[in-house]
């Protein structure tokens, strides 16, 4: 507001008085500015509801006429009003309005008073509420602790009853200041987004910068009974008394607005374009709403957490330039993405459905978003007539480009790129992964695209590439003789053709998809491998290790190529594997396993029974699955050289029953033994009580991981192993129970120490010193076909509160890995860090030179 002092002016500021009947005063007199002709919306509800009606005298009218009424209809003269944003005239504020939260006395024309403002959560929302308004009109809206009403253009209070809005004008209809007070219990006293507290702040501001109601009502209303609108709801105007399942005429979502709406900002850029500030000063770069925005929180926190709300409120988008994009790529829901860009002369909207709302986002009048990207779910694009950009997520999509040189990516799913004519009326050509399809622009459709629909006929991108002459390639069968548990690369593409010279690829193997580094198991139980140099690895897993010298044994598989055009061929492969010396098996000196189980209480035992007999079996597990939160072990007894029993072991401070979750296990035969890439297992057994005991491999290890566990159950309190001292020639072991109690008889605790390395469905890792009770992930340093077995231990104590290594999580690449402590003494569970090591081996039985699946 400028300093001109209205008393000194041509003409004196007017009271803008609103109640039910709509009275404009003239006077400027005490007595009439004690009345309450000064307050709009003195009587609306801070409880909106949500019932629906139907309004018998509305019409459809255009959005035009709708902001037509809220700039000039509802004040009922030839004036409205504003605020002088220019540099000459009646309160010139050159571009900088003013606005005061923190507290005010009386005003010189009415309007109240409130000595300390409002909350400072209120606040916010003003401040953010200001902000939406200032990026897209381009005036600056600034906080001032001012209480002089002719600097001040808006006071806020919140010690009076209701939510309202006042101006004092003068007589051509510019706005001097105004006045808006919200009841701090304003809808429950909430102070947040998604909630009817933003949008009444926004609802009142509006008032105060010249905006009406979007009809003939004040106070209160019915859409029944009140509406000359058809589209009068939210989703069209913030000035709407009525929510959006109110109105019988829209199809929408029942939400709280973030935003003034398509009719409201129609309206501010009839009243303030045309003093330079209109919608077109609205985030004129390249904008990218939603997730992954560019629109910083101090330009707009609203807009800088649209991702975070956009699914649970309704929003208008005001766009003045650039290349822009609405970016949905969070949400699962399906969703409809409508970038038709608006006109003020329809009589209906088009609308969003955004985060699995309907009709919660609309774009401003004439605003043109360029791109959109969408959710996991199965998402429906409609563009317009600029160059647009669409990318699908996960789901099954649809896009409706329009006009334009649009661009089509589906990703995953099925996806369907949707035409307005029939077929015949477009060309086509092929650039390698993409088609170009020339019609109403020059559209790329990717080859992520799986289906071309037109009016008259469907096609599918293969289709398409075979129509317009691509050429399909030639598979070849083939086949290889290799020797008995060898591996063998085979360079099937060598004899397979293309006509138009098109590199081709293999896609897959056995109808699945296959990629580079990816395996696929075939029913034989070997499995193939595609390289990256495009040859296939084949890997006998041990399926035919049985056959002796002069037999042969045969397994055959079909892969298929692309020519990358939407040609494709399949060919088969047949391999004969020769068997190679004596393969009568040997005595197994070992197992691999997992089991799931659940822990109904202390006493439940569980039983594994071996594949075959392993002879004087040492067995241990764990880590546990982190399916349950209480800490755990587990407890080892009766082993014998035919299986073993186990449970899952919760401290005693719980109450012993547990939820399901999924262990692995090892059982080796006493003693040592060599694998056939030259890492040793050792296998023992030691009497060990809660003071350290030293064990000694009786050999040198390279570099060892030692797991251990308890064995018996002589003592009935829970209890565990603990490792220290882990070198090349031994341990040290002690046990530990809760730190609550602490005493323990002795217990036999069964060892298997390994070599660290690789083999053939080995991995023995020790990791830095860095496991603490944060989740920690690693990489295995060799390929498995499926998850692996994971057995694990602390390696080091250095802390020294009772703790366990515990299983996050585990897939075919890599494992996830924690330090667990127990509260029975306290909540706390922080720990040090601390080495560990784990196993990840094949699930079977282990001889002494390999697996057997």
């Amino acid at each position: 507001m400028s300093n001109i002092d209205p008393s000194q002016s041509s003409q004196n500021p007017e009271t803008n008085q609103d109640d039910l009947s709509l009275h404009l005063s003239t006077c400027t007199c005490a007595a009439c500015m004690a009345d309450d002709r000064f307050q709009d919306d003195v009587e609306r509800s801070g409880n909106p509801t949500s019932g629906g009606g139907t309004a018998a005298a509305a019409t459809g009218k255009t959005l035009r006429e709708m902001a037509d009424f809220l700039e000039m209809g509802y004040w009922g003269n030839e004036v409205g009003l504003r605020h002088n944003v220019g540099t000459t005239g009646l309160d010139p504020n050159n571009g900088v309005l003013h606005y005061n939260v923190s507290g005010f006395g009386p005003l010189t024309y009415g309007g109240g008073s409130d000595a300390n403002g409002v909350s400072s959560a209120r606040a916010a929302l003003i401040r953010d509420a200001f902000d939406v308004y200032e990026a897209v009109l381009g005036i600056q809206f600034v906080e001032t602790t001012s209480t002089n009403d002719s600097v001040v253009d808006f006071f806020f209070s919140d010690n009076q009853s209701g939510a309202f809005a006042g101006s004092t004008r003068y007589g051509d209809g510019t706005i001097y200041y105004s006045y808006i007070n919200i009841a701090a219990s304003w809808s429950g006293s909430s102070s947040t987004y998604d909630d009817y507290t933003l949008q009444t702040i926004f609802h009142e501001i509006g008032h105060a910068l010249g905006l009406g109601h979007q009809g003939p009502y004040n106070g209160s209303a019915s859409y029944a009974n009140d509406a000359i609108f058809a589209l009068d709801s939210w989703q069209a105007s913030m000035m709407s008394y009525f929510s959006q399942t109110e109105n019988s005429a829209i199809s929408a979502s029942y939400e709280f607005l973030q935003t003034p709406m398509a009719v409201d900002w129609l309206a501010l850029d009839s009243i303030y374009g045309q003093q330079g500030y209109g919608i077109s000063n609205a985030f004129v770069g390249d904008t990218v709403y939603g997730f992954n925005t560019n629109i910083a929180a101090s330009e707009s926190r609203i807009w800088n957490e649209f991702s975070a709300y956009a699914g649970r409120t309704a929003s208008t988008i005001v766009d003045g330039g650039g290349i822009d994009t609405l970016d949905f790529s969070g949400y699962s829901a399906n969703q409809k993405i409508d970038l038709t860009v608006q006109t003020a002369d329809q009589t209906s909207q088009n609308t969003s459905n955004v985060g699995g709302r309907t009709g919660n986002l609309t774009l401003a009048i004439g605003t043109v978003i360029e791109n959109a990207i969408g959710g996991s779910g199965n998402d429906y694009f409609i563009g317009n007539e600029a160059d647009n950009v669409f990318r699908g997520g996960a789901g099954n999509d649809r896009f409706i480009g329009q006009l334009g040189d649009d661009t089509f990516h589906g990703n995953a799913g099925l996806d369907t790129v949707i035409y307005n004519l029939v077929f015949g009326a477009y060309s086509f050509s092929v650039l390698s992964d993409v088609i170009q399809v020339i019609g109403e622009g020059i559209d790329l459709v990717y080859d992520t695209i799986e289906t071309f629909q037109f009016s008259d006929i469907t096609y599918s991108f293969t289709d398409i590439f075979a129509l317009v002459g691509n050429a399909v390639p030639t598979a070849r069968d083939d086949s290889a003789t290799v020797e008995e548990g060898a591996t063998i690369t085979l360079s099937v593409l060598d004899n397979d053709t293309d006509p138009d010279g098109d590199p081709l690829t293999i896609t897959e193997v056995n109808g699945q998809a296959i990629g580079v580094n990816e395996t696929v198991d075939l029913a034989s139980g070997a499995s193939v491998t595609l390289r990256d140099d495009g040859t296939l690895s084949y890997a006998q897993n041990g399926v035919f290790d049985t056959l002796n010298t002069g037999e042969s044994g045969g397994d055959s598989f079909e892969y298929a190529v692309s020519d990358g055009k939407g040609g494709a061929a399949t060919a088969t492969v047949v391999m004969t594997v020769e068997g190679a010396g004596d393969d009568s098996p040997s005595a197994a000196i070992g197992q691999s396993g997992t089991v799931t189980v659940a822990q109904s209480g202390s006493d439940q035992w569980h039983r594994v029974v071996f594949d075959t007999t392993i002879s004087d079996a040492v067995v241990v597990m764990g880590p546990i699955s982190w399916n349950g939160l209480q800490a755990a072990t587990t407890r080892v007894r009766n082993v014998t050289d035919e299986g073993f029993e186990f449970q899952i072991d919760e401290w005693n401070y719980l109450d012993g029953a547990h939820t399901t979750e999924t262990i692995g296990w090892l059982a080796m035969s006493e003693g040592s033994h060599t694998l056939s890439n030259g890492q040793t297992i050792v296998a023992g057994t030691q009497i060990v009580g809660t003071e350290f005991s030293s064990v000694s491999f009786g050999e040198v290890l390279g570099d060892a991981v030692v797991l251990a566990e308890v064995s018996t159950a002589n003592g009935k309190d829970a209890v565990m192993t603990r490792l220290n001292d882990v070198t090349a020639s031994g341990f040290e072991v002690q046990l530990q129970e809760e730190e609550a109690l602490g005493a323990h008889t002795d217990e036999t605790v069964s060892w298997i120490a390994l070599e660290t390395g690789v083999g053939d469905g080995l991995d023995v890792f020790r990791t830095a010193d860095q496991l603490d009770h944060e989740v920690d992930s690693f990489q295995f340093n060799t390929s498995f076909a499926k998850a692996p077995v994971i057995l694990g231990d602390l390696q080091s104590k250095d802390g020294r509160d009772p703790a366990t290594l515990r299983l996050s999580q585990v897939d075919r690449s890599g494992v996830s890995l924690f330090v667990e402590e127990e509260t029975s003494a306290d909540s706390e569970v922080i720990h040090t860090e601390e080495t560990a090591g784990y196993v990840a081996l094949v699930e079977g039985l282990i001889f002494e030179d390999s697996f057997l699946f």
